[in-house]
């Protein structure tokens, strides 16, 4: 399986300790370590239905709160790129997980710059404030 590295941001339950939560969609969830996940989608009022996992090319969401929240190093599955798919549409997203893939998503610097929307993903460890410091710093 070929992988690519990203980032993702997690909320932090004061009654969950231990637990990594996604941010908006599907929040109640708790999502595992070490542990390959499938995308789902789970459309939600006020939020684009972009089915998959949104990885950061970067640790970095200046838009977002970092209160109660932290950057984890994910890999998510890129035996596909969707990237000449999603090129053709008007919209720059699909309207569904995009199978044993991934593709590039635009987005402002203020919102991270590049996210990723992947099908599958696999949450490696969660990252100390120092080492999102360095990553961003380094590019």
């Amino acid at each position: 399986m070929t992988t690519i590295k990203g980032y993702k941001l997690f909320a932090l339950k004061r009654t969950k300790p231990g637990q990594l939560f996604s941010l908006f969609i599907h929040a109640q969830e708790p999502v595992p370590l070490n542990t390959w996940l499938q995308a789902e989608s789970f459309p939600t009022k006020g939020y684009a239905v972009r089915p998959g996992w949104h990885v950061g090319a970067k640790p970095r969401a200046p838009h977002l709160s970092s209160k109660g929240r932290v950057w984890a190093e994910v890999e998510i599955q890129a035996d596909l790129n969707w990237q000449p798919v999603v090129d053709e549409l008007r919209r720059k997203s699909l309207d569904f997980v995009p199978v044993r893939g991934y593709y590039r998503f635009e987005r402002p610097r203020h919102q991270g710059s590049v996210w990723y929307i992947a099908a599958n993903m696999k949450v490696n460890r969660v990252l100390a404030q120092e080492e999102v410091d360095a990553i961003n710093a380094a590019g």
